[in-house]
Order: C-alpha cells, then structure tokens, then sequence
C-alpha cells in the first residue's frame, strides 16, 4: 500500500507540472494494479505450493539450498541425479554430477515446439525417472542476449519460459512425475554460460531427490548433508566364568 501510495503521489506531480496527461497516469496506474495484482497471485500460489510440499515431508530449506547450487554452478555440483544423456540424442549433453543440458537444436526455431528428435531423448529420460519416484523436477529455460525480432514471443523471457514449460509438459505427460512435483524457470538471456551465444540458447533439467527417496550420496557431493556419525565402536562383554562341574562336563564347551 505504501508503494501505491508514493506512486499516487508522483503521479499528482507530474500532473501538476504537465508531465503526463490525466489519461496517461491513468494508465500507468492500471498497469500498477494489474502488477501487483499478479504479484499477489504469485505469492498465493507460492504459498500454497509451500505448504503442499510441507505436508509431503519435503525439506523446503533443502530444496532452495539445491536451487542455489544449480543458479551458482550452472548445476556443476552434484545438485541432483545423475541423468544420462540418451544415445543419438542431438545437441543433449550430461552435466557434471547431476542434470541435463538441451541445446536450442531441440526446438523448432525461435519457438518452443520440440522436435521429434527431442521428443524420443525425453522419453529416455522419462523412462530413467520413472525408475526411481520420489523426486522434483526443476527445468530452467536460458536464452542468448539477442533481442526477439521474428517470432510471436513478447521477450526473451517469455520463450525461456515456453521451452521449459515444453520440457516439463513432456516429461509429466510421458509419466515422469506429477505435475505438482515440478518445478520452471525462466531466466532469458540472464545467466549466460559462454560467449558463444549457440550455447547459451539452452533448457536445462534437474531432478532432485526429496526425503525419504535415497539420492544421499548426491546430497553429501553437494554439501547438503552432514556425514553421518561413525558407529559406537562395541564394548567386548566380560567372559562368563566357566561353571564348575565334574571334569568332562564342563556346559562352556558345548
């Protein structure tokens, strides 16, 4: 309410001194409310998603620790399961100790169709999923710096976004996991990973064990786990004395 407030007040400066006409700052202030409206919205459904994830057992804090790794290390950590690059996949690469990375040569270009290609390596990777459940999907969209021009996407933003809501319709559709247990980003031309722009046009995938599901030796790689303790070294009971009885009796030998 307090930034509402200021921009009220700034839009009756600019009013005053003739900067914008009364149907102008009009407009401005609709866009405001539809923003915050969507902001609102956002921190609903983040809320609501918060508390669904809570009440499977899922370490929130755990999650977003993982996140960190994957946004610090373009997922070079070990932040996930290791997920194998199918064979004759094209433009699909293994990523050091966890996920995989697409190349641009996946989509249709400057769209967010997957091709068939594409098509048959997800269902490899569905099929490597759905071998282990238990599981959040995140997939991160990136593109390269240059500015949209030929296709129908508003920004880079929004074709980062459509390819990995393409990749995570796939993978939940191909029966990887459920809908709810997956996770988009999309970053645009924001986290680039190399001068070459080529490389930098990319979806990436992540597939990060929750509790309960194994993937320790993950956890433990990417700093996410304490080593367990080392097990008490067992104390040697007393001998039990042998029991006196007649020679050639004795139960201690039977």
């Amino acid at each position: 309410m307090l930034r509402f407030g200021f921009l009220g007040v700034l839009g009756a400066a600019m009013l005053a001194t003739g900067c914008v006409s009364s149907s102008q700052h009009a407009e401005l202030r609709a866009k405001y409310e539809e923003e915050a409206a969507k902001s609102r919205r956002l921190a609903e459904e983040n809320r609501k998603l918060a508390a669904a994830l809570k009440a499977k057992g899922v370490n929130i804090d755990d999650i977003r620790k993982r996140l960190d790794l994957i946004d610090a290390d373009g997922g070079g950590r070990g932040i996930g399961r290791t997920l194998k690059a199918p064979e004759g996949a094209e433009d699909m690469v293994q990523l050091p100790n966890g996920g995989l990375r697409m190349g641009a040569l996946n989509f249709r270009s400057g769209s967010a169709e997957l091709t068939d290609k594409a098509k048959a390596a997800l269902n490899e990777v569905a099929n490597q999923l759905k071998a282990k459940p238990g599981f959040l999907l995140v997939v991160d969209g990136h593109t390269d710096s240059d500015p949209i021009s030929k296709s129908n996407n508003a920004s880079n933003w929004e074709l980062a976004g459509k390819r990995a809501a393409a990749v995570v319709d796939f993978l939940v559709k191909a029966g990887a996991c459920k809908g709810e247990d997956a996770l988009l980003r999309g970053f645009g031309p924001f986290k680039p990973i190399s001068q070459e722009k080529a490389k930098n046009r990319r979806v990436e995938i992540f597939a990060i064990d929750t509790p309960g599901t194994g993937g320790r030796s993950a956890a433990k790689d990417a700093g996410l786990e304490d080593e367990p303790a080392a097990p008490a070294t067992p104390t040697t009971p007393p001998a039990r004395p042998a029991p006196k009885g007649p020679a050639g009796n004795d139960p201690s030998l039977k």
